[in-house]
């Protein structure tokens, strides 16, 4: 099943207003972190950002707007020994997977 649009009527909220916020209900699942690291959500929310409202040649109104999810992510490095740490996990909402992501920290020794 999927989850409801978050903005069930954009062309109505574009009519209105120049654009939108909602916060989004996505959890993050850790596939893999060394010992120590780990990868959290800070905030999530859903964006719609509008464009004007024109007409095509045939005389019919045309309105362009985007949507999109922004993640902030909060990533947790403890002291370890340099070198290259992997991390991957999983974005879902509901039980739909939106995204599966990696990174990888090079970490150097300090002065």
């Amino acid at each position: 099943m999927w989850p409801r649009p978050p903005f069930p009527n954009p062309v109505e909220t574009c009519r209105f207003g120049g654009s939108d916020e909602r916060p989004a209900a996505v959890r993050l699942v850790l596939l893999e972190a060394p010992p120590g690291f780990d990868v959290g959500l800070q905030e999530a929310s859903y964006k719609l950002s509008c464009g004007r409202l024109e007409r095509d040649p045939e005389g019919f109104e045309v309105l362009r707007y985007a949507t999109w999810l922004e993640v902030l992510y909060r990533f947790e490095i403890p002291l370890v020994a340099p070198g290259t740490y992997g991390l991957r996990w999983q974005l879902w909402e509901g039980e739909r997977m939106l995204a599966e992501e990696g990174r990888r920290f090079t970490l150097t020794a300090g002065r």
